[in-house]
């Protein structure tokens, strides 16, 4: 249990009401979210909420410190307060008389979302005519998925399927909208096709089904995300190096999605690219004095080009063993890099691999926008906050404590995730 856990429990177990401030300001937004995933209603979220805040105080007692984190407990009991507000919810529904009405035409009640672009009901001319009338049920007529089953007479799995791929065409129409744009990234250093005789970029025998499980998350030609780019500083700012960066390897190049200390997105040949050959591994690989002994896999010449005298990077490793690219840190000049600095460096991939576990599930789900992946912003940020470091030396205590906070903010994505998969599944039935 993290150090600020143990404190917070402590306090708690001892009354102190200034424990749940405290409690409240760290875990309240990703709480909140969590409840507003499975309630659907703003308005609702903050009355579920509040009503949390008062069980987790009241029934502090029933707490276990040996039997899980303060915060898995607290997410349960949240989980456990909103699905008794659905379920009362629906009762109500059920019990409710509805007048007689000659006419066989459902007319559903208008739900709290409102469309938030000018032009979107002329998008729907972009979709097939079928699903036109599915997409203009579900988010201008305010029938639930359930509902524009009945009323289409589909089975409510290929609803939501249909419903899903429309979305991704009306985000893809909407991009000028200030929603991120697909970029192009400029290619660093020439292209392997262009030089003769090429170089030839080793690649893991299995890696189609690598490239496929990467293009499950959707990273590629991406714009910039704000979480993704504050992760990679703080990456640097912990290392104290000029460049850190999150890469991903796709079947021909590697992209840089995410980065500090670079002038952009990048995109680089996979011959070039020492992230490419770094994949093979699941350890971390490091160079610790590049222009001594370079990479035997790639062609220094981009490395050259980047100044890159020093350069260790982890593999961003998927539940099903896929490594789709690295979290690095770059130095221009040679530098050691101790186990511990290795064991912190692995950590925080941890953190980048449970943020694009969430990206994804965010994406899958069938009413998925990009606010949706705005609470997780405020979230990490306060998150975040335990991986602060004072200026100075990275001492092998320093990186072990920074590990413990780390391994602390992968749980609570990895809880996050498994609520929002919870919650589709839910929906599901």
């Amino acid at each position: 249990m993290p150090p600020f856990e143990q404190e917070l429990v402590q306090r708690l177990y001892a009354r102190d009401t200034g424990a749940m401030s405290l409690f409240y300001d760290r875990y309240g937004k990703i709480l909140q979210h969590t409840i507003r995933r499975l309630v659907r209603n703003a308005d609702a979220a903050e009355d579920v909420l509040q009503e949390c805040m008062v069980k987790i105080w009241t029934s502090f007692g029933s707490y276990n410190p040996a039997k899980g984190r303060l915060f898995t407990w607290a997410l349960q009991v949240t989980r456990n307060t909103a699905i008794d507000h659905l379920r009362a919810r629906h009762a109500n529904e059920a019990q409710r008389t509805r007048p007689l009405d000659d006419s066989n035409t459902h007319t559903p009640a208008v739900p709290d979302f409102q469309p938030e672009h000018v032009g979107v009901r002329e998008l729907l001319g972009l979709l097939r005519p079928a699903d036109q009338h599915l997409m203009d049920l579900l988010y201008f007529q305010g029938y639930t998925q359930a509902e524009a089953a009945e009323e289409l007479g589909l089975p409510l799995g290929t609803v939501k399927s249909r419903a899903r791929a429309a979305i991704h065409v009306l985000i893809k129409a909407t991009r000028g909208s200030g929603l991120p744009a697909p970029v192009k990234p400029p290619r660093l250093g020439p292209q392997a096709s262009t030089l003769t005789p090429p170089p030839r970029a080793v690649r893991p025998t299995n890696d189609a089904a690598r490239v496929a499980a990467l293009r499950r998350y959707a990273l590629l030609d991406t714009a910039s995300e704000r979480i993704l780019d504050e992760l990679a500083a703080l990456v640097a700012q912990l290392f104290g190096v000029p460049i850190a960066l999150l890469s991903v390897v796709d079947q021909d190049e590697v992209q840089v999605p995410a980065q500090h200390g670079l002038p952009g997105p990048l995109r680089v040949d996979r011959a070039f690219s020492l992230c490419s050959a770094a994949i093979m591994r699941d350890a971390t690989t490091v160079f610790e004095d590049f222009n001594a002994e370079p990479c035997e896999l790639t062609d220094p010449s981009v490395a050259r080009q980047l100044n890159l005298q020093f350069y260790a990077g982890h593999p961003l490793r998927t539940a099903d063993g896929f490594n789709i690219g690295m979290l690095c840190v770059i130095d221009h000049q040679p530098r050691p890099f101790p186990e511990a600095e290795n064991a912190l460096l692995t950590a925080l991939a941890g953190i980048a691999m449970r943020l694009l576990e969430l990206r994804r599930a965010l994406r899958q789900q069938a009413s998925f926008c990009f606010d949706d992946w705005q609470p997780v912003y405020g979230v990490m940020s306060v998150l975040f906050q335990g991986l602060t470091h004072p200026a100075g030396p990275l001492t092998a205590e320093a990186c072990t404590s920074l590990c413990r906070a780390a391994q602390s903010i992968s749980h609570i994505l990895h809880e996050h995730t498994q609520t929002v998969l919870e919650s589709e599944l839910a929906e599901a039935r």
